[in-house]
C-alpha cells in the first residue's frame, strides 16, 4: 500500500475501513502527476482504462474539476486516443510514431479491413495465455481470407519510419491509394 497526501481530501474522498480513499479517476490523475516519463504516463492511462475500473471520460471530467494537473495536455491527448480505440502503450506508440506522422491510414485495433491487412502489435499485455490463442485464430482466419499480417513490438517502433514503409507497401499491394508522407526531413520513407 502506498499512502499519498492529496489536496482533494476530504472533499473528494470516501471512507473505507477508516481510511479516506479518492475515486479511481482522481487516483489515476494523482499517479500521473507524480510521473516524469511520457511513456509511463501513457501506460498508466491506457492500463487504467483497459481494466474498466475507470473510463477515459471519467478521468477527463475529474481533470476538468482540477485547476492544476501535471501533464494536462498529454492526458487529454492520450485519453482522446483511448476513446478512439487505443488500448495499450504499444498501440498508442504505433499511432503517434507510425500512422499519424506518416499518414498511413485509420486504424481499428490495427486491422485495415478494406485493405486485407492486419498489424499485430505484440506487447506484453494481451499476448499471453488466451491472448495468444485469440491472435493466432484471428491471424489464421485472416490468412484464409487473403489478409496479410505484419507483427511489431516496442523495439520495432524505434524504427517507426521503416515500419511505416513496410505497412504502406503491404497496404498498397492490397489496393490502398493513400500517400505516405515523411514525418521529418531525415525520415526514410519514400513519399507518394
Amino acid at each position: 500500500m502506498r499512502v499519498q497526501r492529496s489536496r482533494l481530501l476530504p472533499a473528494k474522498a470516501t471512507v473505507h475501513d477508516g481510511w479516506p480513499v479518492t475515486s479511481a479517476e482522481d487516483t489515476v490523475l494523482d499517479l500521473v502527476a507524480g510521473l516524469r516519463s511520457r511513456h509511463v504516463v501513457v501506460a498508466v492511462l491506457t492500463d487504467a482504462c483497459r481494466t474498466s475500473v475507470v473510463s477515459a471520460e471519467e478521468i477527463l471530467r475529474a481533470m476538468g474539476r482540477r485547476k492544476r494537473q501535471r501533464h494536462r495536455q498529454l492526458v487529454k491527448d492520450v485519453l482522446a486516443d483511448v476513446i478512439g480505440g487505443v488500448e495499450s502503450n504499444l498501440e498508442h506508440e504505433y499511432l503517434v510514431k507510425v500512422e499519424r506522422p506518416h499518414a498511413v491510414t485509420i486504424r481499428k485495433d490495427v486491422e485495415y479491413d478494406e485493405f486485407a491487412t492486419i498489424v499485430e502489435l505484440d506487447g506484453r499485455v494481451g499476448h499471453e495465455g488466451s491472448g495468444q490463442h485469440r491472435d493466432r485464430r484471428r491471424d489464421n482466419a485472416g490468412a484464409r481470407r487473403g489478409k496479410s499480417t505484419l507483427r511489431y513490438g516496442h523495439a520495432d517502433l524505434a524504427e517507426a519510419c521503416e515500419v511505416a514503409g513496410e505497412v504502406a507497401v503491404v497496404l498498397t499491394d492490397h489496393g490502398w491509394t493513400g500517400q505516405l508522407t515523411r514525418c521529418r526531413p531525415s525520415c526514410t520513407v519514400t513519399e507518394g
